[in-house]
């Protein structure tokens, strides 16, 4: 019975060790998505723009008709520059259609991303100023405990002495 539940207190630690380094990963994807989602309304409202303003570039296999020759009416009634001109609106349509469906997921991503960081900001949040400073150091910045036990002067044993509460006390009150 007592290896069933020490292999699950090392799976819970492992389990919520990872999800502290999560947290801090997670901040700076956060920060990336961020920058695409501006970078993606940039290109719909350029995109937005061309199509505003016809803003598009006609095949060049279009040829005049000599005035000498008979002209022939398309079946349609379109000449061969208003297909061109149709052509390349609904390439631009399709383009803004792509990058909308492309921030719509950046955006989702986002949301989905800020309630994970909130989560995890709220458990540390809970934690005393010595162990916040302690996981900003490990899980954050990515020290090692010997470089953390140099940095606050320490011994190795404390630092990981230190982990090990603060990892023991975030799963005692299921902060997870």
């Amino acid at each position: 019975m007592m290896a069933i539940e020490q292999k699950e207190n090392k799976y819970m630690f492992r389990k919520t060790e990872k999800k502290l380094y999560d947290y801090y990963e997670d901040i700076q994807k956060r920060e990336i998505i961020k920058k695409n989602i501006e970078d993606l309304k940039r290109t719909i409202e350029r995109k937005k723009e061309q199509i505003r303003n016809c803003d598009i570039t006609i095949e060049a296999d279009i040829q005049s008709v000599p005035i000498t020759e008979r002209v022939q009416i398309s079946p349609t009634g379109e000449s061969a520059v208003e297909r061109g001109i149709e052509r390349g609106i609904t390439n631009l349509e399709k383009e803004l259609n792509h990058f909308k469906k492309q921030l719509q997921k950046e955006e989702t991503d986002l949301i989905n991303i800020d309630l994970k960081i909130n989560k995890m900001k709220h458990v540390i949040d809970i934690l005393n100023d010595d162990y916040k400073y302690f996981i900003n150091l490990m899980y954050g910045q990515g020290l090692r405990p010997e470089k953390i036990a140099d940095k606050i002067h320490v011994s190795r044993k404390t630092a990981y002495n230190t982990r090990d509460k603060i990892i023991n006390e975030i799963i005692r009150f299921k902060m997870l």
